[in-house]
């Protein structure tokens, strides 16, 4: 069966090629990994040929509490790092007091590591930039969907009351003061009048509009609304997956009118209700 990871490349360094020291744990105990591997390294470079900046080096600690140290030029490191996954010594010298087994003082580790690593990395981070990218651009769909589906349910709502303005107050000339404060000026007068004569103003509409609008079901188009003295004609239009049955049940408890036959007409992409209510005698 072919392996779905390709074998680790592995190099033994012949003893010549390392160097190895015993340090004392004490000198670093306390503190973290950081710190701790900087204070190793400048325990180890007394006791190098080179520079500690031209070399790797690898610790290990031993149950008695001291530290084994092995090491080599970064220069071989590197070369050696393009074949390599693992670089390991070939033994631990037997002058060295460490039971730890020569693989455990892998050299390819830390700010080193192989060329084939190095380059799976890269095509995950590529993979992982790729993956971002596209759920940036569906949440960017999402949210550009959702912005234009509430302009929508926006521009219906203010075509509603557009709608709803124009069947209630009278015409008005070219240089009128805007709908909404027309209708508010109406109510005013209307509220504020305590003796009014039946026979020259218009019918108080406030109430029944209230009761109406509190009951509106949404997502509905209004087509006609008429509130007359003695009658009240309502005509919208419903989405076809819409039950209208609650906004015709309260419609017919509104206080002081009587709810005529309903007329319901469905068809494959809406339903059209249309409603007529009679002033009841109490209420006359």
């Amino acid at each position: 069966m072919t392996a779905l990871l390709p074998t680790s490349r592995t190099v033994t360094l012949p003893d010549e090629s390392l160097y190895w020291s015993v340090l004392d744990g004490a000198s670093v105990s306390g503190l973290r990994a950081p710190a701790k591997e900087r204070a190793l390294h400048y325990a180890l470079e007394p006791d190098l040929p080179l520079p500690i900046d031209e070399i790797h080096a690898v610790f290990h600690t031993n149950k008695d509490g001291t530290i084994t140290a092995c090491a080599c030029t970064r220069e071989q490191l590197d070369r050696l790092a393009r074949v390599a996954d693992v670089i390991v010594p070939a033994g631990v010298p037997g002058w060295i007091n460490c039971e730890a087994p020569a693989s455990a003082f892998n050299l390819l580790g830390g700010v080193l590591v192989s060329s084939r690593l190095r380059r799976t990395r890269r095509v995950q981070l590529m993979v992982l930039c790729v993956v971002f990218a596209a759920l940036s651009g569906m949440l960017s769909i999402g949210f550009a969907r959702r912005s234009e589906a509430y302009k929508h349910e926006q521009h219906e709502l203010s075509a509603a009351i557009e709608s709803a303005q124009r069947l209630i107050l009278p015409p008005a000339g070219p240089h009128a003061q805007p709908a909404s404060i027309r209708l508010a000026a109406m109510l005013r007068s209307i509220s504020s009048e305590t003796e009014p004569n039946a026979k020259t103003i218009l019918p108080a509409a406030t109430d029944p509009l209230r009761q109406i609008l509190a009951i509106w079901p949404e997502g509905s188009r209004l087509k006609r609304l008429s509130i007359g003295k003695r009658d009240i004609r309502i005509d919208l239009t419903l989405p076809a997956d819409h039950d209208p049955t609650g906004f015709i049940d309260g419609i017919e408890h509104l206080d002081g009118w009587r709810l005529s036959a309903p007329v319901l007409q469905r068809s494959p992409d809406e339903t059209s209700l249309s409603l007529s209510l009679q002033r009841t005698e109490e209420a006359e």
